[in-house]
């Protein structure tokens, strides 16, 4: 175990805690055959199989639960002395800061934040990171998060919340193909598929719609605008994004969704992170791009 490393434990945790190395895969932006290689050559240096892999995933190993809290407790500490080597230096708004976020929000939402924050503090360093797997702030794997859901984990702070409620987009030649009137069953949905078919926007649409099946579906965000914007069918969005939504050359569906859908944002930071000098002008440009949403929901 001597010559076992940080870098090497980072790999295992990543797969025992994602529950399978294609998910550990997509979290560390590693291929996975790679990942495969070097759980392999850390299992060789301990000497025992860490994870029983099936077609459900990877499970760990009697060893490989011995190994977890270590593992855990370093990644802790790793992240600790990284915020501390921070803190040490100036306070001036300078340093790379990762920005975690499902898809469509760090496409239409971060992105734009990011180039205005270019201009005004060249010293930073962004880096979005989108997914739907949650990272981990404790161990530092991001800085900041915009999550929908409160974290309830007590080492987190959130910062700032924003309510929205869902509204139905569509690009105009497809509202033409549109009854007057139209049910929610004669309506062209678009939704997420697999891995990410477990996600609100799903739930919902199953929950209104017996036997609900999409005319459209994706994994990626971008690939379901540009469905929408094709004239496909019709995706729900949160109204506080209209403003780029129109720029898209979509509009909104005169049909109000009953009962009412809403969706929340929460920008969440560790509390040991969030008065880092390097992440004060992202968390007021958040706040910011929050209190606009609120004016207009």
């Amino acid at each position: 175990m001597s010559r076992t490393n940080w870098d090497d434990l980072r790999l295992f945790l990543a797969v025992a805690e994602s529950g399978s190395l294609s998910a550990a895969a997509r979290q560390l932006r590693l291929g996975q055959p790679t990942l495969s290689r070097r759980i392999h050559e850390l299992e060789v240096q301990i000497g025992e199989t860490l994870f029983d892999r099936n077609s459900q995933g990877s499970v760990l190993t009697a060893a490989g639960e011995r190994l977890l809290p270590a593992a855990r407790r370093m990644a802790e500490w790793a992240a600790e002395a990284a915020v501390t080597i921070d803190q040490g230096r100036t306070r001036a708004t300078e340093g790379k800061v990762r920005l975690a976020a499902a898809a469509g929000i760090a496409s239409e939402v971060l992105v734009p934040l990011v180039a205005a924050l270019r201009l005004s503090h060249p010293g930073l360093n962004l880096q979005v990171l989108s997914g739907v797997e949650l990272l981990n702030l404790s161990r530092g794997e991001a800085d900041l998060a915009l999550r929908d859901r409160r974290p309830t984990d007590t080492d987190l702070e959130v910062l700032d919340e924003v309510e929205s409620e869902v509204a139905l987009y569509a690009a105009p030649a497809y509202l033409k193909r549109l009854p007057k009137k139209p049910r929610l069953d004669q309506i062209d949905w678009l939704a997420w598929a697999p891995p990410y078919d477990h996600l609100t926007l799903n739930r919902e649409l199953e929950a209104r719609i017996p036997g609900f099946r999409p005319a459209f579906s994706s994994d990626d965000f971008l690939v379901l605008l540009a469905a929408c914007r094709a004239g496909i069918g019709v995706l729900p969005l949160a109204r506080g994004m209209t403003s780029w939504a129109r720029t898209t050359g979509l509009v909104e569906l005169p049909l109000p969704v009953s009962p009412a859908v809403r969706t929340a944002l929460y920008l969440v930071a560790h509390k040991r992170h969030r008065q880092l000098g390097k992440l004060q002008p992202v968390i007021h440009g958040i706040r910011d791009i929050f209190q606009r949403w609120r004016s207009v929901v």
